[in-house]
C-alpha cells in the first residue's frame, strides 16, 4: 500500500472519528422549528429592518423547490405538546409591518404558493388608516379580509408600537388591554399571539405577558423553537438584507434547538456595556458537546466561554459601539440524514439580543 493512500486512509478516519464524536440528537430535535421574523419588503429598502422583494422572492424559490415545511405556530405548538414529529426545515414565517407593499406584492405571493403565515397587527396603525379617508394605508376591512384565509394566523403589538425600557407594567399592561379590546370588537377574534416592539422585553414586561393569556409571544432574538422554549420567549430569526443570502437562509433553517436555563441578564436592557451573559445549558447536552461551543458577539471578536460544568459565562473584551448588539452562540451537530450543510453538519443555535439605553 502507497503512502499517500496510508495517509489518505488515516486523514478519512479521523474526519469520521471527529463528525461521529459531535453532539448527538436530543428529544426535542424532532419537532422543533425555526420562526423568521420579515419586516419592511420592498418599500423602502433603506431602513435597516428592509428585504428587498427580490430576495424575499429569493427565499420563496427556496421554499417551494426544497422541501420545507412551512407550518403556523398553532400546529408547531401542537406537535411539541402532543410528542408529534416534525419534519426537517420546519419553519414559520412571520410579518410585523402591515403596510400597502404587503398587500401588493407579499400576500400574493404567500397565496400563489400556499404558504401559510404570522401577521403581527397595530391597532393604532389601523385606527388612524380607518379614521382616515385620504390614507393609503391598510384598514381594518384590510385586516378583516385577511383573517379570513386559512393561511392567516393573527397576532398583535401593543397599542403603542414604543420602546420599552422605561414604561412601567401598569402602562405595558393597559396598552396591550387596549389593543386586545379592538381585536375583539373589530376583527372578532381574541389575540393569541403577540410580538415585543423591537423586540424589547423586562422581567416586568414578562411578567404582565404571562397574565395575558397568550399562546405564544415573540422576541427578535435568533433561536429554535424547542419544547423548552418558554412560550413567552419565542425567538426569531430577523431577515433583512445584510442577512438574507440564501446559504445563511439554508444554514438556519435546519438549526436545531439549545435548551438552557438560568439566563442572565433576563432582559434586552443591560445594565452594563458589555453585558455579564450566563447561563445553564440542559443536561440533555453532554458535557463534552458543551466544549465545542462557539459564541460569536455583533462587531466584537475574541468572545471568551468559561463553563463550570453546564453553566456557562460569555465574557465580551469590549463594548457594542451602538447602543445595541447581540451575541449568538453555536454547537455543532452531526447528521446522516442529508438535513445538513455540506460537511452534514446542523447547528443548535441560542440568541440573545441587547439594548443599552442612554
Amino acid at each position: 500500500m502507497s503512502r499517500n493512500l496510508i495517509i489518505s486512509l488515516l486523514l478519512g478516519i479521523l474526519i469520521f472519528s471527529s463528525k461521529a464524536a459531535l453532539s448527538a440528537p436530543i428529544s426535542e430535535d424532532l419537532n422543533s422549528a425555526v420562526a423568521y421574523a420579515y419586516f419592511q419588503i420592498g418599500e423602502d429598502e433603506s431602513d435597516d429592518q428592509s428585504l428587498s422583494l427580490s430576495a424575499f422572492l429569493g427565499q420563496i424559490k427556496e421554499i417551494t423547490e426544497n422541501h420545507y415545511n412551512v407550518a403556523s405556530i398553532k400546529q408547531v405548538l401542537d406537535a411539541q405538546k402532543s410528542g408529534k414529529t416534525l419534519p426537517p426545515k420546519t419553519i414559520i414565517l412571520t410579518f410585523e409591518k402591515f403596510d400597502r407593499g404587503f398587500l401588493r406584492d407579499v400576500w400574493p405571493i404567500l397565496k400563489e404558493n400556499n404558504i401559510p403565515f404570522l401577521l403581527f397587527l397595530n391597532a393604532a396603525k389601523l385606527d388612524t388608516a380607518s379614521s382616515d379617508k385620504d390614507s393609503l394605508d391598510p384598514d381594518w376591512d384590510d385586516a378583516r379580509a385577511l383573517k379570513n384565509s386559512p393561511l392567516s394566523e393573527i397576532g398583535i403589538t401593543p397599542y403603542s408600537y414604543t420602546h420599552s425600557a422605561n414604561i412601567d407594567n401598569s402602562d405595558i399592561e393597559m396598552d396591550i388591554n387596549r389593543a386586545k379590546t379592538l381585536f375583539r370588537e373589530k376583527m372578532e377574534i381574541e389575540p393569541l399571539y403577540f410580538s415585543y416592539p423591537f423586540g424589547e422585553f423586562t422581567p416586568g414586561y414578562l411578567d404582565v405577558i404571562s397574565k395575558q393569556g397568550f399562546m405564544a409571544a415573540f422576541t427578535q432574538a435568533s433561536g429554535v423553537i424547542g419544547l423548552s422554549t418558554p412560550r413567552n420567549l419565542i425567538p426569531r430569526f430577523t431577515m433583512t438584507e445584510s442577512f438574507a443570502d440564501i446559504e445563511r437562509f439554508r444554514m438556519t433553517s435546519s438549526a436545531l434547538p439549545f435548551p438552557v436555563t438560568g439566563i442572565t441578564p433576563m432582559s434586552v436592557f443591560s445594565k452594563t456595556n458589555p453585558p455579564s451573559l450566563g447561563f445553564t445549558v440542559s443536561h440533555d447536552i453532554p458535557d463534552q458537546d458543551i466544549k465545542k461551543m462557539s459564541c460569536f458577539a455583533s462587531g466584537i471578536s475574541d468572545v471568551s466561554i468559561h463553563s463550570t460544568g453546564h453553566h456557562v459565562q460569555i465574557e465580551l473584551p469590549t463594548a457594542f459601539d451602538d447602543g445595541k448588539g447581540r451575541v449568538n452562540c453555536t454547537i455543532p451537530v452531526s447528521v446522516t440524514d442529508g438535513s445538513g450543510d455540506d460537511d452534514n453538519l446542523r447547528w443548535r443555535w441560542l440568541g440573545f439580543q441587547f439594548s443599552f439605553p442612554e
